[in-house]
């Protein structure tokens, strides 16, 4: 089914879907309006992936950070990474890939990979300071999370202490194609008022969630795009992760017996059934 812009509202029953995403008709693909064939042949995939969840073409500026933020998850190890190690062991298990990428990428939520959280907080700190300034507003929104006992989001690594070397890069390339504004200001405030409130405690750096966010916030992606833009990112490592696995042939990955330890009642009698 296809309706053109404004041709009215469609009725439809509940197997009826409407779309403003792709269509096929019997020569040709079209996402957003546009040809697929077109699009491999004129775009690369950071464009096409823009296109595809935003609704237009990017800017040769926010194709750039953009294709920054797709290659800021690209993989972690086991050791380090829930998500992999997940991965591994569902396909020690049951060595198919797709086993093993639903094992990792369900683990994406408000601990790893999870830009989304930081988006939203500075969605709403940006609506706060439409008519304020923006350094009440960072204040106000630190003083919140630590009064409220609530990590603030897109900062703190347990590996980089100093600085995320992710998050970094992300800032280098939004600063060099000049897409650092409102967001950018805003969250950099709010993680500078946190940090003076934690005071003399470390400060905690800006993280590769935080840069995602940020950068994206910069591009006008709403939070719930911003979680499936990361895990577009963490796919191709995730991926090969789980190839490496079952081509290693590891069957079963288990525990050792000394890595849990039992902490329920004594061994006990099955005392008689009550009669």
């Amino acid at each position: 089914m296809s309706a053109q812009p404004g041709a009215g509202r469609i009725v439809t029953d509940g197997m009826t879907f409407t779309s403003t995403i792709s269509e096929v008709d019997d020569k040709e693909v079209y996402v957003r309006g546009y040809p697929l064939g077109d699009l491999i042949r004129g775009r690369n995939f950071a464009e096409c992936t823009y296109l595809t969840l935003r609704g237009e073409l990017p800017s040769a500026a926010e194709a750039a950070v953009f294709d920054a933020v797709l290659c800021a998850l690209m993989s972690y190890n086991a050791v380090a990474g829930p998500n992999i190690l997940a991965g591994r062991v569902a396909v020690s298990v049951n060595p198919q890939p797709a086993v093993g990428i639903l094992a990792a990428l369900s683990c994406a939520g408000p601990h790893t990979i999870s830009p989304e959280h930081t988006g939203a907080m500075l969605a709403d700190a940006l609506a706060r300071a439409a008519d304020r300034p923006v350094a009440e507003v960072a204040a106000e929104v630190a003083a919140e999370h630590l009064e409220a006992r609530r990590a603030l989001p897109g900062i703190g690594h347990p590996e980089f202490k100093e600085s995320d070397p992710r998050a970094a890069a992300i800032i280098d390339v939004t600063t060099e194609h000049g897409l650092t504004g409102a967001a950018s200001e805003m969250h950099a405030e709010i993680v500078d008022a946190y940090n003076e409130l934690r005071a003399p405690k470390r400060a905690l750096p800006l993280n590769v969630d935080g840069a995602m966010a940020r950068a994206l916030t910069e591009l006008g992606f709403r939070p719930i795009q911003m979680h499936s833009v990361s895990l577009i990112s963490f796919l191709p490592g995730i991926a090969a992760h789980m190839i490496e696995e079952i081509e290693e042939g590891q069957r079963f990955r288990m525990l050792a017996a000394d890595r849990e330890i039992y902490t329920g009642p004594a061994r006990r009698t099955l005392p008689p059934r009550d009669s």
